[in-house]
């Protein structure tokens, strides 16, 4: 089996756990970093914006009202709200074993460990093979796009990626306990699109019927993605060099949070 690092770096901020995942990804592209799994949570909460998406000032202040931080990933895709959701991330160069070479291939390996390791808890686990649906708010949770993972038909797993000299960073949220109300009002949804929230994705406890924590998540999706991938994961840290880099990075991420805050 290969040998992959697995990283387990706790609970952080959004501009913190961005960084990492930067810092972890160029490291790889440099070839100073090892192919990282690493598993991670969000304090406080925190809305994170696709790479591209547009945050209004309405966005902010509610954010602000709810004390929820913003940050913008490095990564597409729409707005996913972090606090009572896992998340993973994936670092590594496509074409090496176990990774095809072609993106989209590589995203259904990763999406289908994570399947695996879902049904480790008796949960029916699926990966969407239909074509990506319309999104008409602004939440991720809002439609189930191509290879994600979802149970009974509902998103459980949103996932988005960077892909940048042959080399991938995949990271997503495992909804642990989903509240539809609760980001519905921090969107500022109509009560008909909160109602859509609640068809469209699930969480943990809601599929479960009791509460997973995120150490008993993560302990399943690790072995998913060592059965999935073929690959070993060995825990390990940040090297000098990524948390230096990590650092640096969080200043960059801390720009939209200090908005949403002020």
């Amino acid at each position: 089996m290969t040998d992959w690092r697995q990283l387990d770096t706790g609970a952080r901020s959004g501009s913190e756990n961005m960084a990492i995942d930067e810092a972890l990804f160029t490291g790889v592209v440099s070839g100073n970093s090892p192919h990282t799994v690493r598993f991670f949570t969000w304090e406080p909460a925190c809305l994170s914006l696709g790479f591209r998406q547009q945050a209004g000032r309405g966005l902010l202040d509610a954010c602000r009202r709810h004390k929820v931080d913003v940050v913008r990933r490095p990564t597409g895709g729409l707005a996913a709200w972090h606090g009572q959701d896992l998340c993973y991330s994936v670092t590594a160069r496509l074409g090496q074993v176990p990774l095809p070479a072609a993106l989209q291939q590589a995203n259904l390996k990763i999406n289908h460990a994570l399947r695996a390791g879902l049904r480790l808890l008796g949960l029916p686990a699926q990966v969407n093979v239909a074509v990506k649906q319309a999104q008409s708010v602004q939440s991720c949770a809002a439609a189930v796009s191509l290879h994600e993972v979802t149970i009974n038909g509902k998103k459980v797993i949103g996932s988005a990626q960077l892909l940048s000299n042959g080399c991938l960073l995949q990271h997503g949220s495992l909804s642990l306990d989903f509240d539809p109300a609760a980001l519905a009002a921090l969107l500022g949804l109509t009560r008909a699109r909160a109602g859509r929230l609640a068809e469209k994705a699930t969480g943990l406890r809601q599929a479960a019927n009791r509460v997973i924590t995120a150490a008993e998540a993560a302990a399943v999706l690790r072995k998913g993605f060592m059965a999935g991938l073929g690959v070993s994961l060995e825990p390990g840290g940040l090297t000098p060099a990524e948390g230096a880099a990590a650092e640096k990075l969080a200043v960059k991420y801390r720009s939209l949070s200090a908005a949403g805050r002020s």
